[in-house]
């Protein structure tokens, strides 16, 4: 006789858009017991406040600062070793308990030292958080070569350090025979190794060696929270290349990034920003000053106008002995410096680099295309408490982006290449304006036009960044 299994519920939260979305305001309302990092490494960056602490987590499952709950990084990540324990201990510094219901997948590949030098020295075309992910990945896939190994796993390194601590180092000395460039950058390889064995081996009390340990507590059944890194748009497989993650971010990958057995995901939650933001160089159509901002973010890397430099910076420094104050800078629709003010106003900075993210319209035609391209449930609003800011400025309503034109053809999808991202013609409509976040009827008529136009249930929206700032439409 067959056994019948217990009934287990799956949830993925996805980014619905170019990332920074907020995902952990909707995961915080989840009913889950065991939460799971599926894709992505310490690239990505969730600020999570929540009883008062605050702390930004990279690779670490929000699951981690519930003792209640169990936290998984699942095979679909990469792991530096070092960035990790540094992680752990700012949880404890934040005041959280020690995560001791933390475990990692055997099969999630390390990044190595090399991976963090050579994305140094080549990801700046790209725009990279230079953690050496995209490297990391590259190096999954290749596997070995040659005589050298180069991927290499948390449990493949703990059952035979000496062994594989070989690897690190040949792949370090061939890293620098082969590119000129670190010649003179005076790189110790023995110390770099040193290092990263060193952390490696604090994690063998995270390892969890059962390779079945997921599907074992899908078949007692449990409710399950997968949790993905980046956002759809930027998935390496069908964002527009080259600007994209290392990881698969659709919510198709989550199941095999999870190391659960094939099932029907039971729910989909996209989370989006009401004033959308990405990272890192590439198309972006609703981008309020198109390319002026896209090349304004991204000077030295992205690093020249960091938080403090963009406040504190010359033109800026300008306004203000004018008369100014950052409200002024509401004015054009399609200016640079409207991005700027809401960049501002809304603290768009990378929680990991602290790079300033380029700011654009909420794109109703991308959000759709999303939803049906992850078959979204639900859709979590973020940032509405930004949306009175629009009352300020110079403008008729609400900017959303409503239709689609490349080529002279009306297009209802994101185009799939980066040259035809870059050659859409959006058309821009007004929403009535929201002058206040807390008139819920306000906030409701923008809701129900976001639901009109996308086709999905907005179960909840967010109103600041403490835990407690959001309303819930719907109970998950």
């Amino acid at each position: 006789m067959v056994k019948q299994q217990q009934e287990s519920n799956i949830t993925v939260v996805v980014g619905a858009q170019w990332g920074d979305e907020g995902k952990g305001k909707v995961t915080d309302s989840l009913k889950y017991g065991l939460g799971i990092r599926y894709n992505g490494g310490a690239n990505a960056g969730a600020n999570i406040t929540k009883d008062g602490k605050h702390v930004v987590l990279h690779a670490v499952p929000a699951a981690a600062l519930d003792q209640n709950k169990t936290a998984y990084v699942g095979s679909g990540c990469v792991l530096n070793p070092t960035k990790f324990l540094e992680e752990l201990e700012d949880i404890v510094k934040a005041g959280f308990d020690n995560p001791t219901n933390l475990t990692i997948s055997p099969y999630t590949t390390l990044i190595q030292p090399s991976h963090l030098l050579l994305d140094g020295l080549m990801g700046g075309k790209v725009g990279t958080t230079g953690n050496g992910i995209g490297p990391a990945y590259a190096s999954r896939a290749q596997r070995q070569l040659g005589d050298l190994r180069k991927n290499i796993r948390l449990a493949d390194y703990l059952q035979d350090p000496n062994k594989y601590k070989q690897f690190v180092m040949q792949d370090l000395n061939e890293l620098l025979r082969v590119y000129p460039d670190f010649k003179d950058k005076k790189i110790n390889v023995n110390q770099l190794a040193n290092q990263f064995d060193e952390s490696v081996k604090q994690l063998e009390g995270y390892l969890q060696k059962d390779p079945l340990y997921m599907t074992k507590l899908f078949e007692q059944g449990n409710n399950f929270l997968l949790q993905g890194a980046n956002s759809v748009m930027l998935d390496v497989a069908t964002g527009p290349i080259p600007y994209v993650t290392s990881s698969r971010t659709l919510a198709g990958a989550a199941m095999m990034g999870s190391d659960l057995p094939p099932h029907s995901i039971d729910t989909v939650i996209g989370v989006a920003k009401v004033i959308m933001s990405r990272v890192g160089n590439g198309p972006f159509i609703s981008e309020y000053g198109q390319k002026a901002s896209e090349n304004y973010c991204s000077e030295e890397g992205g690093y020249k106008h960091m938080k403090q430099a963009e406040f504190d910076s010359n033109d800026l420094g300008f306004l203000l002995s004018q008369g100014y104050d950052i409200n002024n800078l509401l004015e054009d629709p399609n200016s640079l410096d409207l991005g700027k003010a809401l960049r501002m106003m809304g603290g768009e900075y990378g929680a990991t680099t602290k790079r300033p993210r380029r700011i654009g319209a909420l794109d109703l035609v991308q959000l759709k295309h999303a939803a049906r391209q992850n078959r979204m449930d639900y859709l979590f609003l973020t940032k509405v408490d930004l949306l009175d800011h629009f009352d300020k400025a110079n403008l008729p309503g609400i900017p959303v982006v409503t239709k689609y034109e490349l080529d002279g053809q009306e297009i209802d999808y994101v185009p799939a290449t980066s040259e035809e991202q870059r050659r859409v013609k959006a058309t821009v409509e007004y929403l009535p304006h929201v002058k206040d976040y807390n008139n819920k009827d306000e906030v409701n008529t923008f809701i129900k036009a976001v639901e009109e136009k996308v086709g999905v249930q907005v179960c909840g929206y967010g109103t600041g960044p403490q835990d407690h700032e959001k309303v819930m439409l719907v109970d998950l």
